[in-house]
C-alpha cells in the first residue's frame, strides 16, 4: 500500500506539473517528424522507416510509435503530449524501482526530484523529443535485468537486458554509452568489472553509433559541417559542457530553449579530471556517478558533428538520460527534500506553461539569448500563423540580419513578400535560397509562383519543372505547373 501510494503521488504531481503543456501546439521540428513526415503519416512509411536511409535519423522503434500516434491522433498535438507524460511518470517510477534495486537512500525523493526536475521539461513537453523518453525506458529496463542477471548469472535475463539495450538504442543512439554504467554497477556491487557479459552491449553500441554517425552526416547534415573546430576546442568546450549540465541539475534556473554560446578553455577540464580523482580516492559512490554523467552525456559534447550544433553547444533536452545519475548522489531528507520537490514543481509548472504558446516561448527563448537567430525565425512562423504579417517579416529579416546564410528563412520571407505583392522582392529571396541550396525543391516552386504572378508564364513553367525534377511527388508543384501551361495556351 505504501508503494503504491508513493507510486500515485509522483504520478499526480507530475501530471499537475506538465499540465499548462496538455494544450500546447507541434512545436518547431514536430512538423518535420511527425504531421509532415510522409514515412509517419502515409501508407507503406513502417516498411521505409526501419529498412531505408529516408529517415533524418535512424531511429526506427521512435517513429514506429509516432506512426501509431498519428492513426490515433492525426493533427492534434494533445494526444502526442499526453502520452510524452504518461511515459515521464513510468520512466520515474522506473527510476525508483532501479534505485531501490541499488539500495541507493532516498530512492523514492530521488525519482520524486527527476520527475519534477524542469530541466526535463524540453523531454517531455516537445513531442518530437519522444525519442529521450523511448531511449530512456528501455535503458531503465536494461539496468534492471542486468540488475537480475548480477544476481542470478542466468542467461535469460542477460539476453533480456541485450534486448531491451538494442530498443533503446533503436529509439535514441544516443543511449549508447550506457554499457559504461552496466560495468560500474557491478564494479559497485561485486568489486569487479563483467568485462567479458558487457561485450556484446558494447558491440550493439559501436555498431548503431556507427549508424547514427551516417544519418546525421549524409542526412541531416547532408555532408557539411557545422562546426570547424579543432580536437582541443572541442575538448575545451565538452569540459564547460559538462559542468554547464551538472550546474543546471543543481539550480536549474534561467532555462532556455536555445543557449548562448559561450567561449570555452581548458581549466573546465583541468578541473573536472580533479574532481574525478578525488572522488577515485576518497567515494567510490561519486565517483560512479560522476564518470557515468560524463559517459551518458558523451556522444552530446561535441566531439561528433549534429544538426542541432548550428544553433547551440548545449540544449537541456540532451541531459535526459544522463540526470538520474546526479540525482543518485543527491541524498536528502524530510522536510528538506520535501522543500527542493515543491521548489522543482513550481518551476517546473512555470516552465511547461510556455510550451503551452509558441510564440511565448519563442519570446522567453529571445529575453535570454537575443542573438538566437533560429528562435527569431520561429517567432516568426508562429506570428505568420496569427496572420500578424508585419511582425513576422520583422522577425524573419532579424533571423537573417544574425544569419545571412539561413535559405528557410530567405525561403519563408519571399512567401511573405510574394504574397503581399512585392515580388521583384520575393524573387531575390527564393533565388537567395537556391544560390545557398539547389536542391531545395519549394524554392524553385515559390520562384515559379512568384514568376507566374509578374505575368513571366515561361520562365514560371521551368521553375516548377525543376521543382518536380527535385521532387517528382510534390504535389503543389504540379497544380502549379498544370495552372501556368493554362495561362500559356492563348499565347500558342
Amino acid at each position: 500500500m505504501k508503494r503504491a501510494l508513493g507510486a500515485f503521488a509522483i504520478a499526480a504531481l507530475t501530471l499537475f506539473a506538465y499540465w499548462p503543456s496538455l494544450r500546447g501546439p507541434f512545436l518547431w521540428d514536430d512538423g518535420l517528424n511527425v504531421t509532415r513526415n510522409r514515412l509517419v503519416t502515409q501508407p507503406g512509411g513502417l516498411a521505409r522507416i526501419w529498412c531505408s536511409t529516408e529517415p533524418a535519423d535512424y531511429y526506427p522503434v521512435t517513429f514506429t510509435v509516432f506512426r501509431a500516434e498519428w492513426l490515433c491522433w492525426g493533427n492534434q498535438p494533445t494526444g502526442y503530449r499526453v502520452v510524452n507524460v504518461l511515459l515521464h511518470i513510468a520512466n520515474a517510477l522506473l527510476l525508483w524501482r532501479i534505485f531501490r534495486a541499488l539500495d541507493l537512500r532516498g530512492a523514492w525523493l530521488a525519482a520524486l526530484l527527476f520527475a519534477l526536475h524542469p530541466v526535463n521539461v524540453a523531454s517531455v513537453a516537445w513531442i518530437t523529443e519522444l525519442k529521450n523518453l523511448l531511449g530512456f525506458a528501455f535503458a531503465g529496463l536494461t539496468v534492471l535485468a542486468w540488475l537480475r542477471f548480477d544476481e542470478t548469472r542466468r542467461g535469460a535475463w542477460h539476453a533480456a537486458a541485450l534486448a531491451a539495450f538494442l530498443l533503446a538504442l533503436l529509439s535514441k543512439t544516443a543511449v549508447a554509452p550506457l554499457p559504461f554504467v552496466l560495468l560500474g554497477i557491478s564494479w559497485w556491487r561485486r568489486n569487479r568489472l563483467e568485462w567479458r557479459e558487457a561485450a556484446p552491449f558494447f558491440a550493439l553500441a559501436f555498431a548503431l553509433g556507427l549508424v547514427a554517425i551516417w544519418f546525421q552526416h549524409h542526412r541531416v547534415l547532408e555532408g557539411t559541417a557545422v562546426r570547424h573546430d579543432d580536437f582541443l576546442t572541442r575538448v575545451a568546450t565538452a569540459g564547460a559542457a559538462v559542468w554547464f549540465y551538472l550546474w543546471k541539475a543543481v539550480l536549474p534556473v534561467s532555462l532556455s530553449l536555445i543557449y548562448p554560446r559561450a567561449e570555452a578553455n581548458l581549466i573546465p577540464v583541468l578541473l573536472l579530471v580533479l574532481v574525478l580523482a578525488w572522488c577515485w580516492l576518497h567515494n567510490r559512490g561519486a565517483f560512479l556517478a560522476l564518470a557515468g554523467f560524463v559517459a551518458m552525456m558523451f556522444p552530446m559534447l561535441g566531439f561528433f558533428d549534429q544538426g542541432f550544433y548550428a544553433y547551440a553547444l548545449v540544449s537541456d533536452h540532451w541531459q535526459y538520460l544522463a540526470l538520474p545519475l546526479v540525482l543518485a548522489l543527491a541524498v536528502v531528507r524530510w522536510p528538506i527534500g520535501a522543500a527542493v520537490a515543491a521548489v522543482l514543481f513550481f518551476l517546473t509548472f512555470s516552465r511547461a506553461a510556455l510550451y503551452a504558446d509558441e510564440a511565448v516561448l519563442w519570446r522567453n527563448t529571445l529575453a535570454k539569448n537575443p542573438r538566437a537567430w533560429v528562435a527569431h525565425f520561429n517567432l516568426g512562423l508562429a506570428l505568420r500563423n496569427r496572420e500578424d504579417l508585419a511582425s513576422a517579416e520583422r522577425e524573419y529579416r532579424e533571423a537573417l540580419r544574425l544569419n545571412p546564410t539561413y535559405a528557410e528563412a530567405h525561403n519563408n520571407l519571399g512567401n511573405l513578400l510574394s504574397k503581399s505583392g512585392r515580388l521583384d522582392e520575393a524573387v531575390k529571396h527564393f533565388s537567395t535560397v537556391l544560390r545557398l541550396n539547389p536542391s531545395v525543391a519549394a524554392a524553385h516552386n515559390n520562384l515559379g509562383v512568384a514568376f507566374a504572378r509578374q505575368g513571366k508564364y515561361e520562365v514560371a513553367t521551368a521553375c516548377f519543372r525543376e521543382a518536380l525534377r527535385r521532387d517528382p511527388s510534390y504535389a503543389e508543384a504540379h497544380d502549379n505547373l498544370a495552372l501556368t501551361l493554362e495561362k500559356l495556351k492563348p499565347a500558342r
